[in-house]
């Protein structure tokens, strides 16, 4: 916004003058702590266009509630698509159809909206009470083998019924 504009009073009265641009004002909601932010509707159309800059309506949903601390439970998630990868509001990178290693607190976030539709979450096999969780570095971006959420020692075996043919398991 050039500074005669933002000092026009006649400006300030129809609050253009205090008017963001779309990204400047997605990143207000991120800096107050919000996350999940999405442009939900965006006026193709300005209302008012002055010194060709275009003043439109847009809509953004925002959520609040991700404070807390990074436990370490063994949870895992993964992202669904459509992207080959993404970024949540902490820096986490998620990569399609890979297990993801995340802390609790992001765990339960993931499992809410809007989220929970991108995001398939895995349970460790073994539950790792809140009490005894260590603190998890959110810092990292860990792809998780299946066997670091069900356990370095998980050998189980559950065939189809039927699967076996003979008494020695073979056809």
């Amino acid at each position: 916004m050039p500074e005669e504009m933002r000092n026009n009073p006649e400006l300030w009265s129809d609050c253009t003058s205090g008017a963001l641009r779309e990204n400047e004002f997605l990143k207000a909601f991120a800096d107050v702590g919000f996350h999940g932010i999405a442009i939900e509707k965006w006026d193709e159309q300005p209302w008012q266009v002055i010194a060709g800059i275009e003043f439109r309506s847009v809509t953004v949903t925002a959520y609040k509630g991700k404070e807390g601390p990074c436990e370490e439970r063994n949870q895992a998630v993964i992202y669904r698509g459509p992207w080959n990868a993404v970024i949540d509001d902490d820096g986490h990178t998620l990569y399609r159809g890979e297990r993801m290693a995340v802390c609790d607190k992001t765990y339960n976030l993931y499992k809410r909206a809007p989220y929970s539709e991108q995001i398939i979450p895995i349970d460790p096999h073994e539950k790792i009470p809140v009490e005894k969780a260590a603190s998890f570095n959110c810092s990292k971006n860990a792809r998780w083998h299946p066997s670091e959420t069900k356990g370095l020692d998980y050998a189980t075996t559950r065939l189809a019924e039927g699967l076996l043919c003979g008494d020695d398991g073979c056809c």
